[in-house]
């Protein structure tokens, strides 16, 4: 076969995608790309965008900070410092979505293990009554770990979600 009877490569089939990195314009051929969110113009330009890590969330201080993405699949950076992880591991308190959960076995509001979320047992303690499985505690100033009787306050479920859609809360 000769260079003349082979077809020429059509340009018009070529997809038009923007380097994730340096911002390129970049053509690829759609069975080049397999997943359009992870373009590069090139090695290098991929390189430096996976060797700065992923922005991930502090499971306890609620910080952002950037990980290794095959640490962050893994879950296994769920901390921004060495002071958040050691925190999180304080015997008798566990650190989940930013609420601090406590050691009370045998609460009604507690799991199978006997962890209770800290800002349950404060209001309750504070208004000195058990809290409804139809009520939550809200904090007033956003903050999921202060949990002072000034910073909560006991809502039912539907004036917490009304409250939150009306703009009304800070979270």
């Amino acid at each position: 076969m000769n260079a003349q009877s082979a077809s020429p490569r059509r340009a018009w089939n070529m997809v038009h995608y923007q380097c994730l990195t340096c911002g390129k314009d970049v053509e690829r051929w759609p069975s080049q790309v397999k997943n359009p969110n992870r373009v590069f113009c090139s090695v290098r330009c991929r390189a430096r965008r996976f060797r700065s890590g992923w922005a991930t969330r502090c499971a306890v201080c609620g910080k952002m900070f950037r990980t290794s993405p095959w640490y962050a699949a893994r879950g296994w950076d769920r901390c921004c410092s060495k002071k958040c992880a050691s925190y999180k591991s304080i015997k008798g308190k566990k650190i989940v979505d930013g609420y601090i959960k406590i050691y009370l076995p045998g609460h009604h509001r507690g799991t199978h293990q006997g962890y209770v979320f800290e800002h349950i047992a404060v209001a309750e303690k504070a208004f000195g009554r058990q809290i409804e499985l139809d009520e939550v505690v809200h904090h007033i100033d956003g903050d999921r770990q202060n949990n002072s009787p000034s910073n909560l306050v006991i809502m039912s479920r539907a004036n917490h979600v009304k409250a939150h859609r009306e703009g009304l809360c800070v979270s």
